[in-house]
């Protein structure tokens, strides 16, 4: 599209968008009864748009949530159009006044007063903080990409300047026309992030503004049959029996079995080379619900794209991860006083236990401590639906016997009518090359959970345990990265929202969902919240540095934590906004999880698959 095109259609929006306003505000947009400042048109802007005003303030709470706030996610696509933008203009409205505030620190925290007429408290604390944030950040790192985010904002915006709704509106239309790429400069309409929205969605936008090509009426990508294109070199085509062979030596089956007679996720692995498209109804038949191509090539990535074949990038694991705090730090970050409130609260449930040193213990691992744990962990983890043993019974014996046992500690809640019967807890890792504490394994009696809020004092505790060792970061352990089977859909959300990052962990693979039959037949208060996972952002730096490894190396399995850059929370680690993207794929249920804490989110709303019959 040239540059002139890209013009006219948004001038033709702002006027479509602008009658919309105007229809339901009466024929003049009034401002707000304050004395005109700098924020009034923005402020009347959003005030005739209910809509704008809800997203906005979804959007704000969601940014002030990362532990690392960035504007990336709030970036939209390129190729944009009037047609794919009439299903989010909300949406997409909302998050560029959202990057127009973020631009403007002084104006924000001197008109706090003006902006609650638009924003909730919560949402006003969430901002400031985020604008301090930011602020700091770019100034302490000038060639960052928030700090040249930030100024190409300030310098197409101008906010002081703006006297009316139009000039917010024509803002609005720059901010979309002109994009910095991640680590590029600003050029007409590049894109920050190759992402969607469906139509079959009802209208309901994500975070990042997500659109298909104009007049795309497909189904979901992951349940559309993928056409047969190859990369070049591919293997030759296998017969039946051959592909039969194939599936018999290379089928990864869990052993974790969620609410559902069905069993496991059949997914079969291929090795880079080997897959082809042609193959996926075959597999179908042969019970296979998940294909993965491993350590893919370049040329499979850019053949088998999300669009066109259905296939997503991502990684094994997800990883999360905070900057160790201590308890107040940690609080005052919360985004909001009723946040803050509630988590003082609930950390003051579990104070009997920790106020205790006979009824909680920070302690180094010993054989005899882990053993009396392991008993927990294999009756309320590993034997209840869903679960599945990650570590064996004898690990804290083969760890003295190899003289490792100092690494690791235990944090272990005792019964408060019976102080010498355990009722839980935490083993933590010193992970050392990579220089962070990992709360690796957890299990703990119902009654514990029940009465306590005791993930909550976990986290606290294990933040406390960090800086007492000399570390910086903790990591909440790693999660296989597909969550509304093996894993529950919530625990994706539940984690974030304690301040984590989420990063890329293990190896890259190419991942399609041939038949979501069995995530279909799980249900949450008569609901199908769908399945989701992390993928990597095929525009950020990371790929980039996956493929220079394979040309280097063109036999190597590259991880992801090894392309990051830096160690987590440093200058030079990429930040984890600009490489996932959460996909969320939903069938009744699209906004079972809130965007709050997840950084870019991308919904996808599914028809019921082929061989369900279309039933609840």
């Amino acid at each position: 599209m040239n540059k002139g095109g890209l013009v006219a259609r948004f001038s033709a929006l702002g006027f479509v968008l602008l009658s919309a306003v105007a229809a339901v505000a009466g024929p003049v947009v009034q401002a707000p009864a304050s004395a005109p400042t700098a924020l009034t048109p923005l402020v009347g802007m959003v005030l005739a748009n209910p809509g704008i005003r809800l997203e906005l303030n979804q959007t704000i709470l969601s940014i002030g949530s990362l532990a690392q706030p960035s504007l990336s996610s709030l970036v939209p696509a390129a190729g944009v159009s009037v047609e794919s933008l009439s299903l989010a203009s909300n949406q997409l409205q909302a998050t560029q006044v959202a990057r127009i505030l973020y631009a403007h620190p002084r104006l924000v925290i001197k008109g706090k007063e003006q902006l609650s007429e638009i924003l909730t408290p919560e949402a006003i604390e969430s901002l400031e903080t985020s604008v301090r944030a930011m602020s700091k950040t770019a100034s302490k790192d000038p060639e960052s990409q928030l700090a040249k985010d930030l100024k190409h904002i300030q310098a197409i915006t101008d906010l002081p300047s703006m006297s009316s709704v139009a000039d917010v509106d024509g803002a609005i239309r720059r901010l979309v026309e002109n994009q910095v790429p991640l680590g590029g400069n600003p050029s007409g309409g590049a894109a920050a992030a190759p992402v969607i929205v469906d139509k079959d969605s009802g209208g309901r936008a994500p975070v990042v503004a997500l659109t298909k090509p104009a007049g795309d009426t497909r189904r979901p990508v992951s349940v559309v049959p993928a056409p047969n294109e190859v990369p070049p070199g591919q293997a030759p085509r296998m017969s039946e029996a051959q592909l039969a062979e194939y599936v018999r030596a290379h089928t990864m089956k869990e052993d974790r079995i969620a609410k559902t007679e069905q069993g496991g996720l059949v997914r079969v692995n291929f090795e880079s080379g080997v897959y082809r498209p042609e193959y996926a109804p075959i597999l179908k038949k042969m019970g296979v619900d998940l294909v993965a191509i491993i350590a893919p090539t370049k040329a499979e990535i850019e053949t088998y794209d999300e669009d066109r074949q259905g296939f997503f990038l991502k990684t094994e694991y997800t990883r999360y991860v905070t900057p160790a705090r201590t308890i107040d730090e940690f609080i005052d970050l919360l985004p909001g006083r009723e946040s803050r409130r509630t988590w003082k609260n609930e950390i003051q449930k579990s104070e009997v236990l920790a106020s205790n040193p006979e009824l909680m213990k920070v302690v180094p691992l010993t054989v005899e401590l882990f053993e009396t744990w392991y008993q927990i962990y294999e009756e309320e983890v590993v034997r209840k639906g869903g679960g599945k043993r990650n570590i064996p019974r004898s690990h804290a014996r083969d760890l003295l016997a190899k003289g490792e046992l100092s690494n690791w500690h235990g944090l272990f809640y005792m019964n408060p009518d019976n102080p010498s019967e355990m009722l839980g807890g935490v083993i933590f890792l010193e992970n050392k090359p990579r220089k962070m504490l990992v709360a690796g394994y957890a299990a703990y009696r119902k009654r514990l959970k029940n009465g306590y809020f005791i993930t909550e004092r976990t986290v606290i505790e294990g933040n406390r345990l960090a800086l007492k060792l000399g570390y910086k970061v903790l990591s909440l352990g790693q999660d296989t990265n597909f969550y509304g089977y093996d894993y529950p859909l919530g625990l994706r959300y539940s984690k974030a929202k304690f301040r984590v990052s989420a990063y890329p962990e293990d190896r890259l693979i190419l991942l399609n969902v041939i038949n979501p039959a069995k995530m279909y037949a799980i249900t949450h208060n008569k609901k199908r919240g769908g399945y989701l996972f992390d993928t990597i952002r095929r525009d950020s730096p990371l790929l980039a540095r996956y493929y220079a490894a394979l040309e280097n190396d063109p036999k190597s399995v590259p991880e992801a934590q090894d392309l990051l850059g830096s160690d987590y929370f440093t200058p030079n680690i990429l930040p984890s906004p600009d490489v996932l993207v959460v996909n969320h794929f939903s069938w009744d249920d699209i906004d079972i999880l809130q965007p709050v804490g997840l950084g870019n989110v991308r919904k996808h709303s599914l028809p019921p698959p082929e061989d369900s019959g279309g039933g609840r």
